[in-house]
């Protein structure tokens, strides 16, 4: 009985921990349209509505969805509170939290902080070149994590499963 019962529970955690690895696929494409969406916003309010940096940032935050609106909304809050001496601090700041959170590779990551080194430096038709430039590279990004999790997303599901039953066998 108590084999039966460690079974079911060397299973189980393997099959847990494929599907998280799995869900990882399935999130990065979703959080890399939900930053191309928060770039789109923040072009509109350099563009047009000329809002002052640390409001847009905020204002962004309050629009997309967790765990993407983290890292406007940290960038947003450490500019308000005179947290950070200059943008790419702040930026900085919110990209680590993002980091922990979010489904993003170190290449996303880094693109995003290119970014940042951009951001509050230029005149408004410079940061909404860097914006556009951002935008696209994000969508390719999306593109490649979308092949990603057509191949990884089952294969790791299975394999969670899988590598919990050979461990049965190997202990049987």
């Amino acid at each position: 009985m108590i084999k039966i019962i460690s079974a079911v529970i060397i299973v189980a955690v393997c099959g847990l921990i494929g599907a998280l690895v799995a869900n990882n696929f399935k999130m990065r494409p979703w959080q890399l349209r939900q930053l191309q969406a928060g770039m789109q916003m923040l072009e509109t309010e350099i563009a047009y509505a000329a809002t002052p940096l640390p409001e847009a940032l905020m204002k962004i935050a309050r629009q997309i969805q967790h765990p993407m609106n983290k890292l406007f909304e940290i960038s947003g809050q450490a500019l308000l509170s005179r947290d950070s001496f200059n943008v790419r601090d702040s930026w900085q700041k919110g990209l680590r939290e993002l980091a922990e959170i979010s489904s993003l590779t170190e290449k996303d990551l880094a693109l995003l902080e290119n970014l940042g080194h951009n951001l509050g430096l230029s005149d408004r038709e410079e940061q909404i070149k860097h914006l556009l430039l951002t935008k696209e590279q994000l969508k390719h990004h999306e593109l490649v994590a979308e092949e990603e999790k057509a191949k990884g997303e089952k294969l790791w599901r299975y394999c969670g499963f899988l590598t919990g039953l050979f461990i049965i066998l190997l202990i049987l």
